[in-house]
């Protein structure tokens, strides 16, 4: 039986290897350079519709709408909104359930009717058809530095005070958010937690005493608290417990002075 001879190799000299690898470090670093051009390209063509598209299929699917419906907004709520959306000059691209989504070419608001939000069907509920959540507020990476913002939070903020109506939010830096390529474009340069909390601050936002139980700390620092620009109507009618353990009820300042000296102070 014939056995097939082997085809004998030829050997490469040391000058042939080095170009050989050469070559090859060559093809490796175009197909590196492609690859970065075409993830180059994806990521130029993300949009602020992209980024709405992104945020609305979280909501529908972090918060679907419930058997029984939702609830019709109030009249303070409704007017805040079509007042908002005129102002702004933003154009109402979605909604769902309490949801409504504004955006233009200067960036993107997404606003939720706190009532729908939390299913807050009781009347007794101090915020309950008078409080408007702002969800995400992000500007155009194209046109940054250029004050939209500044006058989007002075609008939203003058409106609250007009309608009497309180804006809450959550304020992070939102770091489990950029793992997603979208979210990357727009918020992966973003402040950090306490630039954040001292920019809303700067627009009459302050610690907001409803959502104790919201409030995250990491590495004994708080990394996510709640803010509120509360309304003239439940600063002046509202009383909270004491968080420290005193007897009786006590007024929105005061409240909100013991809420920064004690929740701003690191976790011991």
């Amino acid at each position: 039986m014939n056995k097939k001879r082997k085809k004998k190799r030829t050997k490469r000299t040391p000058e042939q290897m080095k170009q050989l690898r050469k070559k090859q470090r060559k093809l490796m670093n175009k197909s590196i350079k492609k690859t970065k051009l075409r993830e180059k390209e994806r990521y130029d063509n993300i949009t602020l519709e992209d980024l709405e598209n992104h945020l609305m299929g979280c909501v529908e699917s972090e918060h679907p709408i419930e058997s029984q419906g939702i609830f019709p907004l109030s009249d303070c709520v409704g007017g805040f909104l079509k007042k908002f959306e005129e102002k702004s000059q933003m154009k109402l691209t979605n909604t769902y359930g309490g949801y409504s989504c504004f955006r233009n070419d200067n960036g993107l608001i997404l606003l939720s009717d706190k009532r729908n939000k939390r299913n807050l069907d009781s009347d007794k509920h101090p915020l309950c058809g008078s409080t408007v959540i702002l969800e995400w507020i992000v500007s155009n990476v194209d046109n940054r530095q250029e004050g939209w913002g500044k006058r989007m939070m002075n609008l939203i903020t003058e409106l609250s005070s007009k309608y009497d109506i309180s804006v809450q939010l959550h304020c992070c830096d939102c770091s489990d958010w950029k793992k997603n390529e979208v979210m990357m474009k727009y918020i992966g340069n973003g402040m950090s937690t306490n630039q954040l909390r001292n920019w809303y601050k700067s627009f009459g936002f302050e610690l907001d005493p409803f959502n104790t139980v919201e409030y995250v700390y990491s590495k004994n620092n708080i990394v996510k608290d709640c803010l509120i620009h509360v309304s003239n109507s439940i600063k002046n009618s509202v009383k909270f417990p004491s968080i420290l353990g005193y007897n009786g009820r006590f007024n929105w300042d005061s409240t909100i002075n013991c809420f920064e000296k004690v929740l701003l102070q690191p976790v011991q």
